[in-house]
């Protein structure tokens, strides 16, 4: 029962937080992913970067969509971890942890713990990750490390 409710809360928090990062991507795209790298990229002083700006996007809107599946789960969180460490200590360098209405470090931070969460624990059974054995710490990943 316990594997099952862990499952099951994988599953759900793969699925909240892969909407949030799709929806995060989404307005990325639809605004004009040029105009947010030249707002948002160029002024953080990161070299190539279309190249940075573009990796983000995908890594918001494609990688979110992944989550949701638990598809590539672990890879998908390893790139997220970069772009989320990015976000809140080099974008948000000089903002406060909180500032209602501000920019601020607190919500890149939040997705930043989500992810390393979902790097050490896998997506779970209820993936396809988990239904394929590779990483996602179900009982399939757990008789694979016995062996």
């Amino acid at each position: 029962m316990k594997d099952k409710l862990k499952d099951l809360a994988l599953f759900w928090l793969r699925l909240t937080f892969g909407v949030g990062m799709m929806v995060h991507g989404w307005l990325k795209l639809s605004g004009g992913v040029g105009a947010w790298i030249d707002n948002s990229v160029v002024p953080m002083g990161l070299p190539i970067p279309v190249v940075f700006g573009w990796l983000a996007v995908i890594t918001e809107f494609f990688g979110g969509f992944l989550l949701i599946l638990g598809l590539w789960t672990r890879l998908v969180a390893f790139a997220a971890i970069i772009f989320f460490v990015v976000a809140a200590f080099v974008r948000n360098a000089g903002n406060p942890f909180i500032a209602p209405g501000g920019p601020n470090r607190e919500l890149p931070l939040a997705y930043l713990v989500v992810v390393v969460f979902l790097l050490m624990s896998g997506a779970g059974r209820f993936s396809v990750d988990g239904s394929r054995g590779k990483g996602g710490g179900g009982k399939s990943a757990a008789k694979k490390s016995k062996r």
